[in-house]
């Protein structure tokens, strides 16, 4: 007589092990696609949430590029566009007292 658990365990198939660089390439590998995912959702809140709204902050920009220049900076209106994948800023009426 044959032993039955002697034949089904030569005959189930064993896993391939896959080491250390398996393991280490796979967590790279979905470290990089969690990445690109969460600079795509950056660009895209960027582009539509705080873009639309430079206008507003006109009075800020100013103070910050007068402080940068030492010298005090005015400008009519601020226009946002974006070209393709990259962001596209206007300043109209620039005057430098």
């Amino acid at each position: 007589m044959t032993d039955n658990s002697e034949q089904q365990t030569s005959t189930t198939p064993t896993k391939p092990k896959k080491g250390f660089f398996g393991y280490a390439w796979r967590t790279i590998l979905w470290f990089l696609v969690i990445l690109y995912f969460a600079l795509g959702a950056a660009w895209l809140g960027a582009r539509y949430c705080l873009a639309p709204y430079l206008n507003e902050h006109k009075s800020k920009i100013e103070n910050k590029i007068s402080q940068v220049l030492d010298i005090p900076v005015q400008f009519g209106s601020l226009d946002t566009d974006w070209q393709g994948l990259s962001p596209l800023n206007k300043i109209f009426t620039v005057s430098i007292c």
